[in-house]
């Protein structure tokens, strides 16, 4: 068998590597922008929504502040009120802030999801702070002066319904804010993971 037969019978090696199958990444740049995207919108419809923090925590403080005269009791409807304020601004500040258009369109796919994971990170570690708390505040000195007004009158059970409801929404915030973080842990590992690969 001369050589020009053996080169016929052996394939070539350069062939057989251009024509092995292609393996096809496992998220598209495509997608991880429009991951990022999403997250970027569910941050900002988070940041909206906590806008009610204010005005919740000022019709409920103004309405324990007109059924008392206890000091006490003031003071916290009025601490509520500018927690929620304060909050608001410290909850927003560098959160709310966008990238500018011409660094965003030189960041990658990968620096753009990781920007919105960490300002999303960054916004969840910051609701109960400056946005649960207010509430908490001023529905617990709420509950407490109902409580109080119930007992004078001899209604013992007067504000266990509102009590009730209250709890459930506490119980229920804590449960979405889990299930949110453990959301946010999820595309931080898939990020790991992409960035391991490439």
């Amino acid at each position: 068998m001369n050589r020009a037969q053996q080169n016929d019978s052996e394939p070539d090696p350069k062939m057989l590597w251009q024509n092995q199958p292609r393996e096809e990444a496992s998220m598209t740049l495509k997608l991880i922008r429009q991951r990022a995207e999403d997250l970027r919108i569910r941050t900002r419809r988070e940041l909206f929504g906590n806008l009610t923090t204010v005005p919740i925590t000022v019709a409920v403080s103004w309405f324990g502040f007109l059924h008392t005269h206890h000091l006490r009791f003031r003071l916290a409807f009025v601490a509520a009120v500018v927690w929620a304020i304060l909050g608001q601004y410290l909850l927003h500040r560098g959160v709310w802030s966008a990238t500018p258009p011409e660094r965003s369109a030189l960041m990658t796919g990968l620096e753009f999801y990781r920007r919105e994971i960490d300002r999303r990170r960054n916004l969840l570690g910051r609701l109960l702070q400056w946005s649960f708390g207010p509430i908490i505040l001023c529905l617990g000195t709420l509950i407490l002066l109902l409580t109080g007004m119930a007992l004078n009158m001899g209604k013992f059970g007067a504000a266990l319904p509102f009590s009730t409801v209250v709890a459930i929404w506490v119980v229920g915030m804590f449960a979405l804010r889990s299930r949110n973080q453990r959301e946010l842990k999820r595309e931080f590992d898939q990020l790991n993971e992409i960035e391991r690969a490439g």
